[in-house]
This record gives structure tokens, sequence and C-alpha cells, in this order.
């Protein structure tokens, strides 16, 4: 019982650490068909695509634009937010696994970090959805919310098997173009365990908010992307964060910062590359483009 028990924890990690992807690059949930986020960024010899990702998609959703897929033909490298064609499950589910739960001489859990009205209030909300806190009381408040925001994306149909990325690592695998990360899965799970514990509750807090109007919101998300309205697609997707700015900061600003640097490195390369990440870090005041052009570089949007 106790090794299927594990089994089962080890399976319900990995779809979270996939999962994780769609949280850190929330412009997941638009329609890609029309005019998604490309920029091409010319360096002495090579040009680097940038595509602004969308993580996990609904099936009627998945095709991908003409530009994105030029993007790809053009480009003889592929970068994404992790190596998606490395990824072993096993071993980032016995991570998460290992980072995720209270260590059990700590005496610790999910009720004693919530204190009993908060999650007796918090179970009120998410129970009804299919998480009884009772049975998550040894995750973390991070994960508890990573977990819940995976439950509501799979109930309005969106799926990491169709996000661009699988898509690209599954053509890049065909067509053996090779794939590297700007970052690795563990330190981006890392970014949520560092997360103080006040934050913790914050960003768990956020992630059932968020699903009152998720549908609303992926309708939003959809329609600021078909009119190809980067301000009103920013507006949509930074709103959230207004009212927990240090969230914001820990998981988009300082990871745009650190990527800045290896997306400049490739330009005085020869091969060109497409850099694919979600659109959160592209869009708005100090996101990757706006960094760019504080660089002094031209990154230029492609239209159709």
């Amino acid at each position: 019982m106790a090794r299927e028990r594990l089994n089962g924890l080890r399976d319900r990690f990995a779809a979270i650490a996939c999962a994780v992807f769609a949280v850190l690059g929330i412009a997941n949930t638009a329609a890609a068909r029309d005019r998604p986020l490309v920029w091409a960024l010319q360096g002495p010899t090579n040009t680097v695509y940038i595509a602004g990702s969308m993580h996990l998609l609904r099936s009627k959703d998945s095709a991908l634009s003409d530009n994105l897929s030029r993007a790809y033909l053009n480009a003889e490298r592929i970068v994404m937010e992790v190596d998606m064609d490395d990824l072993d499950e096993a071993v980032m589910a016995d991570w998460t696994l290992k980072h995720a739960t209270y260590a059990p001489e700590s005496h610790k859990s999910l009720r004693s970090a919530l204190g009993d009205a908060r999650w007796q209030k918090l179970n009120a909300q998410t129970a009804p959805a299919g998480l009884p806190l009772l049975a998550v009381d040894m995750y973390k408040p991070w994960m508890v919310g990573l977990t819940y925001s995976l439950l509501q994306m799979q109930k309005l149909g969106l799926d990491p098997k169709l996000g661009v990325e699988q898509q690209l690592t599954n053509k890049a695998r065909r067509d053996h173009k090779p794939i590297t990360g700007l970052e690795t899965v563990q330190q981006q799970l890392l970014i949520f365990d560092n997360l103080p514990d006040d934050l913790q509750l914050k960003f768990l807090d956020q992630s059932i908010e968020e699903a009152t109007d998720a549908r609303q919101q992926l309708e939003q998300i959809s329609r600021a992307w078909k009119s190809g309205n980067e301000k009103k697609l920013s507006a949509e997707l930074l709103d959230e964060y207004s009212r927990f700015p240090e969230l914001y900061e820990a998981l988009v600003s300082k990871r745009n910062l650190a990527w800045i640097p290896q997306i400049k490195a490739l330009l005085h390369g020869t091969d060109d590359y497409l850099v694919v990440v979600g659109a959160l870090h592209l869009v708005g005041e100090g996101g990757v483009i706006h960094l760019l052009e504080l660089d002094g570089l031209q990154p230029t949007r492609m239209q159709h």
C-alpha cells in the first residue's frame, strides 16, 4: 500500500511539475492561430526569434500560427524555458516530492500553516472543486496552489500536450534540431519553494481566487491575442499580480533579468535560434522585449 501511494504521488508530482510552466508563463490560454507574439532580433551573422508561448492549449486553439511556424523553420536551434527534450519525469517527480512536502520531523502541515479558520474557509472553496485540503495536508502551500491551478486548467480543456512547447519539441525531435533551456525545472520549482511562508500563502490564495473567473479570463486573453493587442494582453495578464508585487518579482521579473545575458549571447553565433518563453515574460515594462530595447537592441515584431 505504501509503495502504491508513493507511486501515485510521483505520478501526480510529474503532472504538477509540467503545470509549473503554465503558472510561470501565464499566457497559456490564448488562441495561437491569429497573431502571436513573435519578434526577430538581428545579430551580426544570425537571427534570434523570440516567441511568447502558450504552455497549455485547448484543442481548438492548438494550430501553430504561420509566423511562429516560419520562425521554427528558419531556426537551426531551439531554446525554451527548460530543455523539454531531456525531461526525466521520474527524476522530476522524486525531486518535487522531496521539496514540495513537509518533512515528518518538522511537525508541520498545510493546516498548521494556514490556521484553522483559514483552512476551513479555503477548504470550502477547494473541496467542491475536487481538492479537499485534508487530502493534501502534507503539501506545502505553493504545491497546493499549483495542484489546484492544474485541476482548473484541465476543467477548461487545457492540455500541456497541446501547448506550443510540446508541439515544437515533437517537431524538433523529428527534425533533429537541438533544444536547450534557459533554466532547469528544479530551478523553476525552487522559485516556489524558496518563497517565504507568507508569499506561499498569498500564492495559494491567488490560485484559488483566479479559479472563480478562469473561464472569463480565458476568453478575454484569447480575444486580446487574436486582435494582436499587446497592451490589452499585457493589462489582462499583469492585473492579477497587481495585489502581489512580490510574487511578480520572484516569478517573472528576476527570471527575465537572468535570461537577458543568455539571449544576447545567442547573437554572437552563426546559427539562427528560436527562443520560446511564456508570453507574460515578453509583454509590458520589464518584459524581455523591453529589457532588450533598454540594452540598445531592436527586436522587430513579426506581423504575419
